[in-house]
């Protein structure tokens, strides 16, 4: 699936190293490490458990490729930050995904643990282990 392949070709063809190394560069990425995973992702807990981390993952939306930024986890949740707009009612039905509102610098979705890891193609699901994919992004801390 080409979509899939989307955070892993950036990956691959973005010189992490040249960039870093460029006094130049607009973009600045000497205190940030990039990390790439794919099919079974490490326990995404273990990653978050860092406050200068944040993820960039693959999920579904509308049984469609779709990506979202994780900002946090604790046992029931994980939080995401979506720029989809999605009307404020759209999960009135599913107690599985929350749109929240009072949170807008930190996450706007809440989404079950259950829903988050399972292997179907639900809103907000990681889906299959061959279409999971996630990147990385780790502040280095001196």
């Amino acid at each position: 699936d080409e979509d899939i392949k989307l955070i892993r070709n950036w990956y691959e063809s973005t010189n992490i190293d040249k960039l870093e190394n460029n006094n130049d560069s607009i973009l600045r990425l000497e205190n940030i490490n990039f990390t790439y995973e794919k099919g079974y992702i490490k326990t995404i807990k273990e990653f978050m458990k860092d406050d200068n981390t944040i993820m960039i993952i693959h999920v579904t939306l509308f049984g469609k490729s779709h990506y979202s930024l994780v900002t946090k986890i604790d046992n029931n949740y994980i939080y995401l930050f979506d720029p989809y707009y999605l009307d404020e009612t759209y999960y009135d039905e599913d107690r599985m995904v929350e749109l929240i509102d009072d949170e807008p610098f930190e996450y706007n979705r809440k989404v079950s643990i259950k829903r988050f890891y399972s292997m179907n193609l639900s809103d907000y699901a990681l889906g299959p282990t061959e279409h999971r994919e996630c990147l990385i992004i780790k502040k280095r801390v001196k």
